[in-house]
C-alpha cells in the first residue's frame, strides 16, 4: 500500500518541483500533463487519509513557501485529493479541494557560451528540497515559509523579519554578518510602523513618531526581506 497526495498550483512551478524532487524521502510524481502527486516516506506509517492529509499539509506549507521564494510565483501550492494505492494497483481516492490551473513562463535559466552551447542550466527549484528539509528541522524556518505564502504586505514582511531577527539574536547580528545595512533596516521598520507614510497598511494605527522623510517603497521592503531570508537559509545549511 502507498499513500500519495495530489498537489495543485501553477503547472510551471509544479513541473520545476517535480524535477527537483526527483528522488528521496520526499518525492513529487508527475502523472499525465498536469497531475502531480506528493509522496513521502512519512505518509506510509499512517492507516487513514486524515492523518496523511495532515502530514501533507505540513509538508506542502513548506514547499509552497520555499517555491515562492525560489521561483517568484504568486500562486500557492495546495493539496487536492489523497490517494491510497493498494497492493493490486487499485486506487481509493479521498477528495479534499478543487483544482485551479494557471500558467506562467519557465523559470529556468541557462549560461551559454559564445558558440551557443549550454554550459550550465540553473534551476531555482533545486533549492527547494534543501529548504523543506531545513523547515522540518527548524520551526523558525517553517514559520517563515508559512508566512511567506501569505500576503507580502508591510505587516507580513515585518512578521517574517521579526522571526529572522529573533532567531539571529538581534539586528546587530544581521548587520555584522553582512546581510543588511542598519540604516536600511531602520527605515524599513520606521516605514512599516508609520500610518503617516503608508496609510492603513501600516502595522500601527497611530503615529508614534514623525513619519520618515523618504519612506521605503514596498518593493524595496520585499527585496530587503527576501535577501535576508536567502542569507539566513544559507547560514543554516
Amino acid at each position: 500500500m502507498t499513500w500519495k497526495v495530489r498537489i495543485i498550483g501553477d503547472p510551471r512551478d509544479l513541473d520545476d518541483l517535480h524535477q527537483s524532487f526527483a528522488s528521496g524521502a520526499i518525492f513529487i510524481e508527475k502523472n499525465g500533463i498536469h497531475e502531480y502527486y506528493l509522496i513521502s516516506d512519512a505518509f506510509q506509517d499512517y492507516t487513514n487519509d486524515i492523518d496523511v492529509s495532515e502530514k501533507a499539509s505540513q509538508l506542502i506549507s513548506l514547499i509552497s513557501g520555499a517555491s515562492r521564494l525560489a521561483l517568484g510565483g504568486n500562486i500557492p501550492i495546495a493539496q487536492s485529493e489523497t490517494v491510497k494505492v493498494k497492493e493490486d494497483g487499485t486506487e481509493l481516492v479521498f477528495m479534499h479541494l478543487q483544482e485551479t490551473l494557471q500558467v506562467r513562463d519557465s523559470s529556468h535559466l541557462a549560461i551559454i557560451d559564445d558558440e551557443g552551447n549550454v554550459v550550465k542550466e540553473i534551476k531555482p527549484a533545486d533549492e527547494v528540497p534543501n529548504w523543506v528539509e531545513l523547515g522540518l528541522q527548524h520551526e523558525s524556518v517553517a514559520k517563515v515559509f508559512r508566512l511567506y505564502t501569505q500576503s507580502l504586505d508591510w505587516v507580513g514582511l515585518y512578521r517574517i523579519y521579526e522571526v529572522i531577527e529573533n532567531d539571529m539574536g538581534g539586528l546587530d547580528a544581521l548587520v555584522s554578518n553582512g546581510w543588511a545595512v542598519k540604516s536600511k533596516v531602520k527605515l524599513f521598520k520606521h516605514t512599516s510602523n508609520s500610518p503617516g507614510a503608508i496609510g492603513d497598511g501600516a502595522r500601527h494605527g497611530k503615529e508614534s513618531s514623525q513619519p520618515p522623510q523618504q519612506p521605503m517603497h514596498l518593493h524595496e521592503a520585499r527585496n530587503l526581506v527576501e535577501s535576508l531570508i536567502s542569507s539566513w537559509l544559507k547560514s543554516k545549511q
